[in-house]
């Protein structure tokens, strides 16, 4: 019983220590450096880019998306792949391992590029959701030439890249037959519902990050400083 016991007081007072630090010493040691601890712990400009990287650039104008649809069903290869999942080297091996051979391949390579988490992969396919900022760092990563920046107010987009015809109906549920009945750069309502193919797509739409946690840390820190 004696052991346990220590265990537990020793937990306890690490626990304590480790509180104490951070709502004791902390605050203290912001002050003594003049970092005010009072302001939001990001400028509006911060939140707007999540992770600055060198050259990233904000387009008020663009925004990228992906030209390929995340609910295709495509017919497969006979191959099955479980080796590195990068795009480009898979690309120039294999190419593709549906019949497919301009979709996504779906490893996530554009993912790394994005400086605002924007890029998710939903069912093998890259998408690319409201977080974007239009920087473009994306567009040049895709092997297949797949992401590209479309105007902000373009709700509604091709998402497909096939130059074929209706024979790419037997290989893709989604694809593009280019029957041109629509006008790819100024889609209406209309042209999306008689698409024949179903292949234009809305924007995925996802809050923004705002880093609630963050500034929540900051906001118990300002108030523990405030009462000393």
């Amino acid at each position: 019983m004696i052991v346990p016991l220590l265990v537990f007081l020793l937990i306890i007072s690490a626990v304590s220590l480790a509180i104490w630090t951070i709502f004791g010493f902390l605050p203290d040691y912001l002050k003594d450096r003049n970092i005010n601890v009072t302001q939001d712990i990001l400028s509006h400009d911060e939140k707007d880019i999540v992770f600055s990287r060198e050259n990233a650039v904000i387009s008020k104008d663009l925004r990228a998306v992906v030209r390929c649809n995340p609910e295709r069903k495509v017919t497969k290869r006979g191959f099955f792949y479980d080796d590195i999942q990068d795009c480009r080297l898979f690309k120039e091996i294999y190419e593709s391992v549906s019949d497919c051979t301009c979709g996504c391949i779906g490893f996530g390579s554009c993912i790394n590029y994005c400086p605002q988490d924007a890029i998710t992969i939903k069912n093998g396919t890259a998408v690319i959701n409201s977080n974007c900022s239009g920087c473009g760092q994306c567009v040049d990563i895709c092997p297949n030439g797949l992401i590209t920046l479309i105007p902000k107010e373009q709700t509604h987009y091709v998402a497909c890249a096939t130059t074929g015809g209706e024979h790419m109906k037997e290989i893709c549920s989604t694809a593009c037959v280019n029957c041109e009945n629509c006008q790819k750069n100024s889609l209406t309502e209309k042209d999306i519902q008689n698409c024949p193919a179903e292949c234009i797509v809305a924007d995925e739409k996802k809050p923004s990050k705002d880093f609630k946690f963050w500034q929540l840390c900051y906001n118990i820190l300002t108030a523990q400083s405030t009462k000393n």
